[in-house]
């Protein structure tokens, strides 16, 4: 019905592949520090004294202030991801009528928000315990 979509996309949809791409390698990078210091650890047997201390971990990821600010940008880039990338999967499967388009992106946009603002928490919180005991 669209002679041309690149007027009608939004930038998040321009950017698909980057976004997914930036998304994919913090995930990497999250996942092998993360899971793997704590549960692969865990799951391969080693002795629970022996294990990092979750909080200890936390805090030696987010002192360095440009870890602190890669992970904020990280979550800037998966909003964005998720934003178009949850309308998009429900128009797919056939939510695409006008009655439920708007309704779908604004589920989208708030499902989103509730997501990446869950993680961001964290990462706001030890941004906030760093600049606290910096005062």
């Amino acid at each position: 019905e669209v002679a041309n979509k690149s007027a009608s996309d939004g930038w998040a949809a321009k950017n698909m592949l980057v976004l997914g791409i930036i998304v994919l390698g913090f995930l990497a990078f999250h996942l092998t520090h993360f899971w793997a210091e704590m549960q692969l650890k865990e799951f391969m047997g080693v002795a629970h004294d022996e294990l990092i201390s979750p909080v200890t971990l936390m805090e030696t990821t987010f002192k360095p202030w440009w870890v602190t600010l890669l992970y904020i940008l990280w979550f800037v880039a998966l909003w964005f991801h998720l934003t178009h990338g949850i309308w998009s999967a429900l128009h797919t499967i056939g939510w695409s009528n006008l009655i439920w388009f708007k309704r779908i992106k604004t589920i989208g946009f708030i499902w989103a928000t509730l997501v990446v603002l869950m993680f961001a928490a964290v990462v706001f919180y030890y941004l906030g315990v760093y600049f606290g005991a910096c005062l």
